[in-house]
């Protein structure tokens, strides 16, 4: 079995989950099956073919077509409801607990949500010495752990806190700091070892997250054997038993997370005064009584564990039973030259004449059938025609507009005046590679889809001669994230989808709503986009110094790009 492993590394949470998934599968499976996995970071837009696709916490749509199964284990605090509508296309939902199993049915069939808990990997040190006169508070970069709350409250004959936060945490989210003798700020980097170090000494952890569906630094604190003061409020109940395996404090209300899933709870100061008061005098006079609400609460996690294990194991031998018969996927189609459509490429362009030798080379290097290609050039420029440019041929067809459109405009126009089913975009300052248009056809067809496109592109900075890759933001509405100018759609799609009349954005219409009609594709062998200082774009410009293999672009198409902003009379939009 081969498996994805798509995430962000983001050295918590994240990161911990896909290492743990790792570590338990490679356990599970290392004697029966050989299992193979990548780690892919989430940003990207290309991955190995395998057989399953695990997310973890967030999810993207341009990896779907790498593995016949896509599993997303859900963190909701961390799921934008822009990625809602991909929910539909995903095979299984991972539910860490019974919070998270209950919000998700508003969304999902019940079938495709898996309730198998979870788990984190064992911190436990067992020759570190567990001290109960020092709380520990891991804050990290979070904005859900009411620190403001906790640093109020804390009084100067209160046992130390140890604050671990991130760099510049309190600068930037705009909270003062309380300057007391018994309050330590640690805002350094801590190694593993360190980190450890302090989970295992501090005996009481305030776990005091507001919005979560499992908490790693809870069950960090759990696994240390040490005892958590948490929030009482979902999930948290299924992990801590008041006053047997922790401490619970009273929630106020609850408020719906704007951007994410869930909600976020509120605290109650008064109860949290009182926990707090409640474990001071414990660490007075009954220190064992501590340490074995520590064990209780590891003891619970053991078990946890190893239902988790069993879960797994069990919902993995299911998937690979089902799905191991299916094909191995492709993410290159080909199609014979007999077997292609007739295609209509729509170029809009304004005031890019010394710039357009490109464009004609773009065209006229394509390596589709030149008898199943047409070109159609939108111009609307001020002073400028093209026509004494433009090669002399039947399939190129030039529309000399008088008036100024919008680039959405232009594209309608294009298609009206376009013959055939197939259209494929082609924008007057990117460089299309031979392959670019039966690449965009190939796909629409094997993928059985009404529109393809790319929400990565190569970009090339021309005036320094800077390389790099961008992509569309994966907090992003699902409709944004497509690059207009690598689009290949059906032209009766188009007709109730047409492009909006907007110079960024325009082909809004032609995602929205439709998301089971497109599919991603990649655009190494599509585009490489130009960013120059008139894009019509919200691309920002590639700072540093000269650098790369600039995508091994032709020694002629280079010479064509480089230092086009500095042409004269060219007015690029």
């Amino acid at each position: 079995m081969k498996i994805n492993i798509i995430s962000i590394d983001n050295k918590h949470s994240l990161s911990e989950d896909c290492e743990m998934i790792f570590e338990t599968l490679k356990k599970i499976y290392s004697r029966k099956k050989k299992v193979q996995f990548e780690f892919v970071q989430f940003h990207k837009n290309m991955a190995k073919v395998a057989d399953v696709n695990i997310f973890v916490g967030i999810v993207n749509n341009s990896f779907f077509k790498y593995a016949p199964i896509n599993i997303l284990v859900i963190d909701q605090q961390k799921f934008n409801k822009v990625w809602i509508p991909y929910l539909s296309k995903l095979d299984f939902v991972i539910a860490k607990n019974e919070y998270t199993k209950t919000i998700l049915e508003t969304y999902l069939d019940k079938e495709k949500i898996i309730h198998i808990g979870w788990k984190t990997l064992d911190k436990f040190t067992v020759s570190l010495e567990k001290k109960f006169e020092e709380y520990l508070f891991v804050l990290g970069q979070s904005n859900y752990r009411h620190i403001s709350s906790v640093l109020e409250i804390w009084k100067e004959d209160y046992p130390k806190l140890n604050i671990i936060a991130g760099l510049n945490f309190f600068k930037n989210k705009g909270i003062e700091k309380k300057e007391q003798a018994n309050i330590n700020y640690i805002e350094q980097y801590q190694t593993t070892e360190e980190y450890l170090t302090l989970l295992n000494n501090n005996g009481i952890h305030i776990c005091l997250t507001s919005c979560s569906s499992y908490s790693n630094t809870l069950h960090d604190c759990i696994t240390a054997k040490s005892v958590p003061i948490a929030l009482d409020c979902p999930p948290f109940k299924e992990y801590i038993i008041n006053n047997v395996s922790g401490f619970l404090v009273k929630n106020n209300k609850k408020k719906k997370l704007k951007h994410f899933l869930g909600s976020e709870y509120t605290i109650d100061k008064e109860d949290l005064v009182k926990v707090i008061e409640k474990v001071n005098n414990l660490i007075e006079t009954d220190e064992l009584k501590l340490e074995e609400m520590g064990d209780k609460a590891k003891e619970n996690n053991q078990q946890s564990n190893k239902d988790f294990d069993r879960k797994l194991k069990d919902f993995f031998d299911n998937v690979w039973k089902k799905y191991r018969s299916l094909p191995p996927l492709k993410n290159n189609y080909e199609c014979f030259d007999d077997d292609l459509p007739n295609v209509s490429i729509i170029t809009p362009t304004y005031n890019r004449k010394y710039l357009f030798d490109l464009s004609i080379r773009n065209f006229t290097h394509t390596d589709y059938p030149s008898d199943k290609i047409e070109w159609i050039i939108i111009d609307d420029s001020e002073k400028q025609n093209l026509e004494d440019i433009l090669p002399k041929a039947d399939n190129i067809k030039y529309i000399k507009l008088d008036d100024i459109k919008t680039i959405g405009e232009k594209r309608n126009i294009g298609i009206e005046n376009s013959k055939y089913e197939i259209i494929v975009c082609m924008d007057d300052d990117d460089y299309y590679p031979p392959m670019s248009v039966k690449q965009r056809v190939s796909s629409l067809l094997h993928l059985n889809k009404k529109l393809v496109g790319c929400t990565g592109l190569g970009i090339l900075e021309v005036n320094k001669i800077i390389s790099a890759v961008s992509y569309s933001s994966y907090v992003s509405d699902y409709y944004n994230r497509f690059f207009e100018s690598t689009m290949a759609f059906k032209k009766s799609f188009w007709e109730t989808n047409k492009f909006l009349e907007h110079n960024i954005n325009e082909g809004e219409n032609m995602i929205k709503n439709n998301l089971l009609d497109i599919e991603e594709i990649l655009w190494n062998n599509v585009i490489v986009s130009l960013n120059h200082y008139k894009n019509t774009n919200n691309r920002l410009p590639i700072k540093g110094e000269t650098n790369g293999s600039h995508f091994r672009l032709p020694e002629e198409v280079f010479n064509l790009i480089t230092n086009i902003d500095n042409k004269e009379e060219i007015a690029i939009i």
